[in-house]
């Protein structure tokens, strides 16, 4: 039972250390990068900010998976007498309340997706589009929502009185901003970031707003890819549904979770959004709007899982990690 209790005290611990050394490292990354990532798409710049906050966490625990754990049995003994560290289980225990606090408001955004979804369909009555592969449900709400619910089984859900205070073309425009977050599986992702977040991190807020509004933006450049006056009826719709809002409601309720991708976001960066989509013509199109360098994400990804498989594999590696684990053991009070 020591044994095994060293082990995962062990591994909890340095994936706490390393998920915020990493969360670190991706926050400097993002700072020296911000001026350059400007100029990519939003499609890439938003990919770019996905793997800074998901990478940290994902590289924190496949180094554990794969480097830590098969050093520590391979090279501990499973019976020992080495004292047990307290503050070596504290880690491990902020680890697992960190985990604790990620998978509660997964939760809770879950049950709170599943309480609107029961409210919406009352009375909901189901359209046709041809476009869209989701069911599509016209529902009675004084809010203009109109927005994507749902992770593993989506559906489009639009306020009646969209259909009368929108143009066919402002509302089709609408339409497929949202099929963008569909065929992206945006909401799977947002619950990811969520799942990710650094709370107690300075300028996590900061990079979550980028995020958001760099997914806003590729959603709007899909819309108004083909047509550049869809562009403009996207616009139009954008300034438009704020309007609509009584003047008692924020544009986007704190009641919606983040399993629901909707047109209008809070942090979404509304006034450069319809600015864009006014300069379609030059500004979704320019030679100016470049890609992220595909060989960027590529490298890191493929150094880090090159290392973990020298180390994983050599098992020079692996009595050099375990050497290295004993004395920070040792050392701890």
């Amino acid at each position: 039972m020591r044994y095994e209790l060293l082990g995962l005290s062990l591994a909890f611990t340095a994936v706490l250390l390393l998920w915020v050394l990493f969360a670190w490292a991706s926050r400097s990354v993002w700072i020296v990068s911000r001026k350059r990532a400007s100029r990519w798409s939003p499609r890439e710049r938003a990919r770019w900010l996905f793997a800074l906050r998901v990478g940290p966490l994902l590289g924190a625990m496949g180094y554990v998976m794969g480097v830590l754990l098969p050093a520590y049995v391979a090279h501990e003994p499973h019976v020992t007498e080495e004292p047990f560290s307290v503050s070596l289980l504290i880690s491990a225990v902020l680890c697992l309340i960190a985990f604790c606090v990620a998978c509660y408001r997964a939760i809770v955004a879950w049950r709170l997706t599943q309480d609107l979804l029961a409210v919406w369909q009352q009375g909901a009555e189901r359209i046709s589009d041809a476009s869209l592969e989701i069911p599509v449900w016209r529902i009675q709400h004084p809010l203009p929502l109109i927005g994507v619910v749902g992770v593993l089984h989506p559906q489009l859900f639009v306020a009646a009185h969209l259909f009368a205070k929108l143009s066919p073309e402002e509302l089709t425009a609408v339409l497929r901003h949202e099929q963008w977050h569909l065929t992206a599986r945006d909401n799977f992702r947002r619950v990811l970031f969520d799942f990710c977040r650094h709370s107690f991190l300075p300028g996590e807020r900061e990079l979550e707003q980028e995020w958001h509004e760099s997914v806003e933006m590729a959603a709007d450049e899909y819309a108004a890819r083909q047509n550049p006056q869809i562009a403009l009826d996207l616009a139009s719709a954008l300034v438009k549904i704020p309007r609509l809002f009584p003047t008692d409601a924020s544009v986007l309720p704190n009641a919606i979770p983040n399993t629901i991708s909707t047109v209008l976001i809070k942090g979404s960066g509304l006034a450069r959004r319809v600015q864009r989509l006014m300069w379609v013509g030059s500004e979704l199109q320019t030679p100016s709007q470049k890609r992220m360098p595909s060989l960027l994400g590529s490298s890191v990804i493929g150094v880090f899982l090159l290392s973990l498989l020298l180390a994983g594999f050599h098992p020079n590696a692996l009595r050099a990690v375990h050497h290295g684990i004993e004395i920070i053991v040792s050392a701890l009070p």
